[in-house]
């Protein structure tokens, strides 16, 4: 039997807090003069109370001792009844009598057939995709709440859940194996017998997983996926079948041994490992995306650390040749043009320096033209004399080059040294590396993997998304029930720049007041500090907590009005930004 609290069936908490007692057990003046009206008992009156609040918080009739004591107690001083009176119905047609005045009370019907119809076609489809009997209770649930139904015991789901689930299993497990060849079934039922070099059965290879990425391990994980599809086009046996199932399935085989299997049924025997042979083959296409990946990713580490080692040994080299240059220059011809712009340039600096000595970094732009007689400015004309003059000197070096066969010539010998050919090696690894990223941002996809998929065909269509697009744009309050205005990106952006302007404008006005709201002078991070008058002080309006939420709201895992402090923490921390942003 499935657990009741993996689901979300409405139950009566075990404590109940002050907060949940008043707006979800407080019984209006109408309903306490119905209820008055409705009893000739002082045992029958809380009951009936206990009844309609309960039914209105849990969409249900618990039984009267599921109720905690503590809400009996909050209900019995309610109506002002002696300490130590219980609610009590000695008679079943009394009680019954009640539910039908509750269900009267509340506008609902009872009907458990109706109710049965409802929940079954839409846990038959979801058993489709599904196969968690909490999760398929859940969806019959929620179609019950929005039928406006009395829901039916928990294990009337529970039973319901389960017979369904095992026919649809059934069913699929059926197609999986009539879509599998005699002899792609005899080579499935082979894995639990046939054994490995190691003495464990061909099925064990099927889970193992992948070992580091190594060369080695590379090679025999090739070799594994030219096994596994050797076994067959798993694809095709999956084709109409949900991926969660084929997961579901898949993991119950892999949970089992080979000798547990052998005692399955033979259809569900060959399904259950024909779901774990798609899997192991999607497994080891995604291991081999991954361990490419890594590899990759160790080759440019070490390349970045060569490259870092020839960077600076060329550095070195590159300053021993400035070095030579140098050297050559000064030596080259004693008295020719190289020497006479050495000493033109330490002239022009002398200069320079003369002139300007007294002023700081700091001095305007006319004082250093006048003390240079309103030329420009000196350090710049310094530098292009200093170049020109330089320049000329290359002319002895200029001759030295084509007295050995010319600039042309030398171009030609060093071309001599290299080989001119195409590097397949450096090709590769451009190519390896460009992969590796397209890989890891998903701009590429292999083919039967799960993790490297395609994400562009795991996207709903679009004729999916237009049918559901209007009730959901309602739902998240982008548009009115029964607007037929189109809705494109334009105006989606509009409407969120609205509302944020909106959002950060009432930030904004009520920050000057707002004693709990701080932000750091330095870092501009907003922070809040506890209010001394509970939930009341950040904005909840009087009468606020007496509005309990519809019946079934618990089914729909609504946690009542006190969660106001995120969105409130929202809107402060758009408010902070856009007037950081405005300056």
């Amino acid at each position: 039997m499935t657990s009741i609290e993996r689901t979300a069936y409405p139950r009566c908490k075990r404590l109940i807090t002050a907060h949940e007692l008043h707006p979800f057990f407080s019984p209006t003046r109408d309903e306490l003069q119905w209820a008055a009206d409705a009893t000739d008992g002082a045992e029958h009156l809380p009951a009936l109370l206990l009844m309609l609040k309960s039914y209105q918080r849990m969409g249900r009739f618990p039984a009267l001792e599921e109720v905690p004591e503590q809400v009996v107690e909050f209900v019995r001083r309610q109506v002002e009844l002696p300490e130590g009176t219980l609610p009590l119905y000695r008679a079943e047609r009394t009680a019954k009598h009640h539910r039908g005045l509750v269900r009267k009370k509340v506008g609902v019907k009872y009907d458990q057939g109706e109710a049965r119809r409802n929940a079954e076609p839409s846990i038959r489809k979801e058993a489709e995709a599904k196969n968690r009997p909490a999760d398929l209770i859940n969806i019959a649930l929620e179609k019950l709440v929005e039928a406006g139904l009395e829901l039916p015991g928990f294990s009337t789901f529970d039973k319901m859940a389960s017979k369904i689930r095992t026919e649809v299993n059934a069913s699929i497990r059926d197609g999986i194996h009539e879509r599998m060849s005699p002899v792609q079934r005899a080579g499935l039922l082979r894995l639990l017998e046939e054994r490995d070099s190691d003495g464990t059965t061909l099925f064990n290879r099927l889970k193992k997983p992948a070992k580091g990425p190594t060369w080695s391990h590379f090679k025999n994980l090739a070799k594994r996926l030219e096994w596994v599809d050797e076994l067959g086009d798993t694809s095709v046996w999956m084709e109409p079948v949900a991926t969660g199932k084929i997961t579901d399935f898949a993991g119950e085989a892999d949970a089992a041994d080979a000798s547990e299997l052998r005692d399955y049924a033979p259809i569900k025997q060959i399904a259950l490992i024909a779901c774990l042979t798609h899997k192991a083959r999607m497994r080891v296409r995604d291991d081999l995306a991954t361990m490419f990946c890594k590899r990759v990713a160790t080759k440019i580490k070490k390349a970045k650390e060569e490259l870092e080692e020839i960077r600076l040994a060329e550095r070195e080299i590159v300053e021993a040749l400035i070095g030579n240059y140098r050297t050559v220059l000064k030596n080259i011809d004693a008295d020719g043009p190289a020497q006479e712009a050495v000493q033109k340039a330490a002239a022009m600096t002398a200069e320079v320096r003369h002139a300007l000595e007294g002023l700081d970094d700091e001095a305007p732009v006319d004082e250093v033209a006048q003390r240079l007689d309103g030329k420009v400015s000196p350090a710049v004309l310094a530098m292009a004399k200093s170049l020109v003059v330089q320049a000329g000197g290359l002319s002895a070096v200029t001759k030295a080059v084509e007295a050995l066969g010319g600039f042309a010539g030398q171009y030609e010998q060093i071309e001599k040294t290299r080989s001119g050919r195409f590097v397949r090696k450096h090709f590769e690894v451009m190519v390896f590396t460009a992969l590796a990223e397209e890989l890891r941002t998903g701009d590429v996809a292999v083919v039967g993997s799960e993790k490297y998929a395609d994400w562009s065909k795991q996207l709903l269509d679009w004729e999916v998304v237009k049918e559901r697009l209007g009730s959901y744009l309602v739902e998240v309050g982008l548009c009115e029930e029964g607007e037929t205005a189109a809705f494109d990106a334009v105006s989606l952006r509009r409407q969120l720049q609205d509302k944020l302007t909106a959002a950060a404008a009432a930030a904004d006005a009520g920050y000057p007041d707002n004693e709990g709201l701080v932000i750091d002078p330095e870092t501009g991070i907003p922070s809040l500090k506890p209010p001394l008058g509970g939930t009341a002080a950040l904005g909840e309006a009087p009468g606020a907590r007496g509005q309990g939420p519809d019946a079934g709201a618990l089914a729909h895992g609504d946690r009542g009005p006190d969660c106001v402090l995120g969105g409130l923490v929202a809107a402060l921390r758009t408010g902070v930004r856009q007037r950081a942003e405005a300056g």
